[in-house]
């Protein structure tokens, strides 16, 4: 059926399934319910753009690195007409981006892609968030991966800040 709320459920088959780590059973369960929401909701709703992203997620565990950014890049596009620039969804699908951008050994798009987020993310979420935190991360590890040490230290060193703040010198995480 083409109902919005098959597309919903189908989602939600999909969501689980990630969890489970059953991600070709996702994968499957997102597509199904992409096409039934570009259909009825249209290519271009923000609601498409997260089912993007979550087809982009199944797709890089399943080690479909192009068809990962592909799905992200497409994300992306969709929610900066929907939602504007500095919105923390993009900065969420900007680090998905990154990720994948890493995985395809693209360093320079994953360190864009990553410090976009992170502008974001310190401006709209502020520098003591976790979010915030997480984006410096991924910044340093695209420094580490360039042999970029020194500023891969700033960047561990401002996360360990961060963090240590917001979470305490004695967090397990």
């Amino acid at each position: 059926s083409g109902h919005p709320d098959v597309a919903r459920a189908l989602i939600g088959i999909g969501n689980v399934s990630m969890h489970r780590a059953a991600y070709t059973r996702a994968r499957e369960c997102f597509e199904r319910g992409l096409a039934i929401q570009e259909r009825t909701l249209g290519r271009s709703h923000p609601a498409t753009a997260t089912t993007l992203t979550n087809c982009g997620l199944a797709h890089e565990k399943l080690g479909n690195r192009q068809e990962a950014a592909r799905m992200h890049e497409r994300a992306l596009g969709i929610q900066r007409e929907a939602l504007g620039d500095t919105h923390p969804d993009i900065a969420r699908t900007l680090s998905h981006l990154g990720q994948a951008h890493e995985a395809l050994d693209s360093l320079d798009k994953a360190f864009e892609c990553h410090s976009e987020a992170y502008s974001i993310r310190e401006k709209m979420l502020g520098v003591e968030h976790a979010d915030t935190a997480y984006s410096v991360g991924r910044l340093g590890t695209v420094c580490r991966r360039r042999e970029d040490y020194h500023k891969a230290l700033e960047y561990f060193h401002l996360g360990l800040a961060i963090n240590e703040k917001t979470l305490g010198h004695m967090h397990p995480g």
